[in-house]
């Protein structure tokens, strides 16, 4: 078997999870594919995610350079789940059962040729059409790539990794759907590439699919178990088709999820986080963004507008609000309307109480200017706790802002208190 892999054979492990496929064999053995056996994978996903080891053995396999097959596959569901974990080919009942010769035949006259797709609605122009960039030192891959991909994606082409990073960061984080990387690129350009791609939280999104050389070469190039998936340069171009889709189908599947959770973390009237939004955004705080502190604000007389003048005055009053506090403070402060007529905002890498105390006041002082000007009977009143460096924040720091804004609402309504700071010392 080593005599024919040196001549271009790819040799596969039938069954693995059965008979003499076994991690003992694997581990003695040169191979290129792993099949798993259908009994093996039909038994792991009809147990729970958390229970199945399915995910452990494709893991494992993708480590040692192998491709893995599923057979037995007669679901859509069992379809998808091989999917998400990984699994680079499925077979099964689910796309067609044993069929004669002369059907079969039949069949094949009627499927497209292999690497063409079928156009929906016709070529896009290149405005409409997303982008993908191949970078690679080979011009001739270049163009196969290009050729596989043309009518679906505007293929961006550098030959090394300063053309490719100068590519991604003039298209922004956006431009992109993937990217195509050799590992080979000269002087070291996929180092570069990649080293650029993690220190930039911006393009942690993007997709990356490494091509590596084919061989023992493949193992001195660790760098490609960093990216999403990695292919042999001498793949099909199907393969590289579908798996770029895929990536690119996980990649949506998460944007879609992560504007879906924001969507769930904001309050629907005024953009900003809601209850649920500020909890995971105090929870994500990190130890170099304290001190800080927390600054509770109150509309006052916010029912007696909506009574005299209607709600949508009151929404338009509330709204106003949050366009305020937006305007005077930090883009990475956490803005959060907290409840019907409170709102909050964590001033971080703060704990200078004169200047905390300054920034409620002019809040105040600003939304009272709005009211004024609209002439509506009411006003803002704000109180404002800190947080040290070793303090956690929690429920209580929150508490001790809620008691200073009452206190604030009692002796000084339409200013803004500290707590534990003498009147003397507030501002109006």
């Amino acid at each position: 078997m080593e005599e024919l892999r040196k001549q271009g054979f790819i040799i596969e492990m039938d069954d693995f999870g059965s008979g003499y496929s076994s991690l003992n064999m694997l581990s003695r053995m040169t191979l290129d594919i792993l099949k798993l056996d259908m009994k093996f994978i039909q038994s792991e996903l009809s147990k729970p995610v958390e229970q199945s080891i399915l995910n452990d053995v494709i893991t494992m396999a993708h480590r040692m350079y192998l491709s893995v097959v599923a057979e037995g596959v007669e679901s859509r569901e069992q379809v998808e789940r091989l999917r998400v974990v990984g699994c680079d080919y499925v077979q099964g009942y689910y796309f067609t059962k044993p069929m004669p010769a002369g059907e079969f035949e039949k069949l094949l006259r009627v499927q497209l040729p292999r690497g063409a797709r079928p156009e929906v609605g016709g070529h896009r122009n290149e405005q409409e059409m997303r982008s993908l960039l191949v970078a690679d030192e080979d011009a001739w891959y270049r163009e196969l790539v290009k050729q596989t991909f043309e009518g679906e994606y505007q293929v961006l082409e550098a030959a090394d990794g300063e053309s490719a990073l100068a590519c991604i960061r003039s298209l922004g984080s956006g431009g992109l759907s993937a990217l195509i990387l050799s590992m080979t690129l000269p002087e070291n350009g996929a180092a570069a590439v990649l080293t650029t791609l993690r220190q930039e939280p911006v393009y942690w999104k993007l997709p990356v699919l490494a091509t590596v050389p084919n061989g023992e070469k493949m193992k001195e190039l660790p760098l490609a178990m960093e990216t999403d998936d990695f292919l042999c340069k001498c793949h099909p171009m199907f393969d590289l088709h579908r798996r770029v889709q895929r990536l690119v189908e996980i990649a949506t599947a998460h944007e879609r999820e992560s504007a879906l959770k924001d969507e769930a973390d904001r309050d629907p009237l005024t953009g900003l986080l809601n209850r649920r939004g500020l909890q995971a955004a105090m929870n994500s705080l990190r130890a170099e963004e304290l001190p800080l502190a927390v600054c509770l604000f109150d509309l006052d007389d916010l029912k007696k507008v909506n009574d005299s003048r209607g709600h949508e005055t009151g929404d338009r009053m509330i709204r106003a609000f949050a366009d305020l506090l937006r305007r005077h403070t930090r883009e990475q402060d956490i803005q959060c309307r907290y409840g019907g007529d409170e709102f909050m905002v964590v001033l971080k890498r703060l704990n200078d109480a004169e200047t905390a105390l300054k920034k409620g006041t002019d809040i105040c002082r600003a939304f009272q200017s709005y009211l004024a000007a609209e002439q509506l009977p009411a006003s803002c009143s704000g109180g404002i706790a800190l947080c040290g460096v070793n303090e956690k924040p929690s429920a209580a720091l929150i508490e001790r802002a809620d008691q200073a804004m009452y206190r604030a609402k009692r002796e000084n309504k339409g200013g803004c208190c500290l707590q534990d700071v003498p009147t003397a010392a507030e501002h109006r």
